[in-house]
């Protein structure tokens, strides 16, 4: 029997807030393809897509939707990048390209739930069915074993699609070949550009930090300040770097340092650690003062506790030497007194011998 598409889109949903340390991305798909009854363990997205390729199908999400109407509910989004440095060994040479993460299109139509290492637990992001450039979703994966469209085991009506798997001349997997620009980021080929209706899709984060209320947004990179903008703010971003991003918050427009933005639509890769100049802010701005006055002011506490305590202990001490000397100095007067008796005795002694 085929696994209901709808049913696992909305397997998800009671992960969500699911730390990304107990499930990463992978482990969550799977997750949630073992508690609609399909079970299979592949290590990977890179595997899962590879997967889609040989028992299923792939393609870009206006080809999905050219192909069977629309992307569909419980269908598997991926990032296919260009091959780097952290590519696996058994994934560079294959000319594919490096799936650097998966998800799962909701069960609500409205986006895409994954995983998410910039956020930190299972959550939803923005997917509308189109592909998000620039390291955006850009991959829909169809498995054979299951059935797509609003048709499910409870009997709803709808359009039920069942993928077959299907190949060229070669017997080779069709799939879209990736490009990337000069930068490694991920492209549509040519082929794939002509015709396509690319939505603008709106590039989203959350304005975050871990210590203070607002981030500074300025004029250009490290220039003036224009406002500051409080933690929790949604801004488009506008322009992306590893180290500042260009973003509108409200009716400002300007630039913010990228490690206080997370929550990226369609997107979940790590940002580039900081360089040069910058790398000294970023440790400062990471410290957390409020742990470090509360620790400083205990240790001033603790420090006049002991500094009270040896006072007290250093009185004691003079007092009880005090006292031992004048002990010490009735005995010796006590001695010398005897000592000068024991001389008269002696004397009278004489005198009478």
């Amino acid at each position: 029997m085929k696994i209901s598409g709808l049913e696992f889109s909305k397997a998800g949903d009671k992960y969500l807030g699911r730390s990304y340390q107990e499930m990463d991305c992978q482990a969550f798909v799977e997750k949630c393809m073992a508690d609609v009854g399909y079970r299979k363990d592949l290590g990977g997205s890179n595997s899962w897509y590879r997967e889609c390729m040989k028992h299923g199908w792939v393609g870009s999400p206006e080809e999905c939707a050219k192909k069977f109407g629309s992307v569909p509910k419980g269908a598997l989004l991926f990032i296919l990048e260009a091959v780097g440095p952290k590519t696996p060994a058994k994934f560079r040479n294959d000319g594919i390209g490096d799936v650097t993460h998966m998800g799962i299109v909701t069960g609500r139509g409205d986006g895409a739930i994954h995983s998410s290492s910039s956020r930190g637990c299972v959550a939803t992001s923005k997917f509308k069915g189109k592909t998000i450039p620039n390291g955006g979703w850009n991959r829909v994966g169809l498995l054979e074993e299951f059935e797509y469209g609003e048709e499910s085991r409870g009997g709803t009506s709808g359009t039920v699609f069942l993928v077959q798997h299907s190949s060229n001349e070669k017997g080779r997997p069709l799939v879209p070949q990736h490009s990337s620009n000069e930068k490694g980021r991920p492209l549509v080929s040519t082929g794939e550009m002509e015709g396509l209706d690319f939505e603008e899709e709106t590039m989203t984060g959350i304005v975050t930090a871990e210590t203070g209320r607002t981030v500074n947004l300025r004029k250009k990179k490290g220039g003036k300040l224009i406002e500051r903008i409080p933690i929790g703010t949604e801004v488009e971003i506008l322009d992306y770097g590893p180290e500042w991003c260009r973003v509108k918050a409200g009716r400002y427009t300007g630039w913010m340092m990228t490690e206080f933005i997370r929550g990226f639509s369609g997107r979940d890769e790590p940002l580039e650690p900081l360089r040069g100049k910058y790398f000294l802010r970023r440790i400062l701005n990471r410290m957390n003062w409020e742990t470090i006055v509360v620790a400083v002011i205990t240790a001033g506490f603790a420090y006049l506790g002991v500094y009270s305590s040896n006072r007290k202990q250093a009185a004691l001490v003079a007092y009880r030497l005090e006292k031992l000397e004048e002990k010490v100095g009735k005995h010796n007067n006590l001695v010398e007194r005897m000592y000068k008796l024991e001389s008269r005795l002696e004397a009278l002694e004489g005198k009478r011998s």
